[in-house]
């Protein structure tokens, strides 16, 4: 746009392409945003909590679909981001559960929730789930 020339190099990769692609090859990678479990973590000492317990959950359920929150914001913005989700179940991991080691299982269509042992919380998670 006026001045001395600068050297440039450009490159296009067909995004869109690329995702035409991937839903011919398998229609299920690209699916409807619905997740099984949402994790509610409140406070930033929970954030570490909360990813060792995600980690450890997909590795004991790994069919099961599980997000966690990285938004911040407090419990109801992240349960409006679980509600969007399409979310069954809320987990919901704060400071006074960090510290009993437990968490708070809330079946998000339902309204009942229970405080359970994080070490037998897959166990708990399989019998909601089916």
């Amino acid at each position: 746009m006026g001045g001395r020339a600068t050297p440039a190099v450009g490159f296009a990769m067909g995004l869109e392409r690329l995702v035409l692609l991937v839903q011919a090859v398998n229609p299920e990678f690209i699916a409807s945003p619905v997740v099984d479990i949402y994790l509610v973590a409140a406070g930033a000492q929970t954030q570490s909590a909360a990813m060792t317990l995600a980690e450890r959950l997909r590795d004991e359920m790994p069919g099961v679909k599980l997000m966690t929150n990285h938004g911040g914001g407090n419990f109801k913005k992240q349960f409006a981001r679980a509600d969007k989700w399409g979310a069954r179940i809320a987990l919901v991991l704060g400071e006074s559960e960090v510290a009993d080691g437990t968490v708070v299982v809330k079946d998000l269509r339902s309204g009942e929730q229970t405080a359970v042992a994080q070490d037998s919380v897959a166990a708990h998670l399989r019998t909601l789930l089916g």
